[in-house]
């Protein structure tokens, strides 16, 4: 591809120290490319090297979400379903293998005792957090894994 070209023509110098981000740039263009012409090997590998090149974790949180939905396209969705739960767990978040009603109605009462303890004000000062790029993450991360268990028909984790 052009990209490969252009990729190829920064090699000669230090692409991933003086021409970082268009080093990156075209990198995260190739791995978009080769997705959706379903070459997802190359895709694969290309993100591969956007993953360990990633200057900050918002870079590395997008080249995770492409590695999911690399596994779905893929149509291996257990794996995105166990690489999915990894990643949450990497990003602090803990969800059990069976999501039981005794599970959600623990979760539900912690919640309400938390905000039954606070002030109309202090509720209201809660941040909203869309400038968080791991909250970001964690909701993509969640649709992700939600939508591919239903369509396994899979509605425990």
């Amino acid at each position: 591809t052009f990209l490969r070209h252009g990729l190829s023509f920064l090699e000669d110098g230090d692409k991933w120290g003086e021409n970082f981000d268009l080093a990156f740039e075209m990198t995260q263009l190739l791995v978009n490319v080769e997705f959706i012409v379903g070459n997802l090997e190359a895709c694969k590998a290309a993100n591969k090297i956007i993953f360990s090149r990633a200057k900050t974790m918002s870079m590395q949180y997008d080249s995770l979400l492409v590695e999911l939905d690399v596994r779905v396209a893929d149509n291996d969705l257990e794996d995105m379903l166990q690489c999915g739960l990894k990643f949450l767990h990497q990003l602090g978040e803990r969800i059990p293998k069976a999501v039981t009603p005794f599970y959600l109605l623990q979760k539900v009462k912690k919640v309400r005792k938390m905000v039954d303890r606070m002030t109309d004000e202090d509720f209201l000062k809660i941040p909203r957090g869309d400038d968080d790029p791991r909250l970001l993450v964690l909701f993509q991360v969640l649709m992700r894994v939600c939508i591919n268990a239903i369509l396994r028909q899979k509605f425990v984790l």
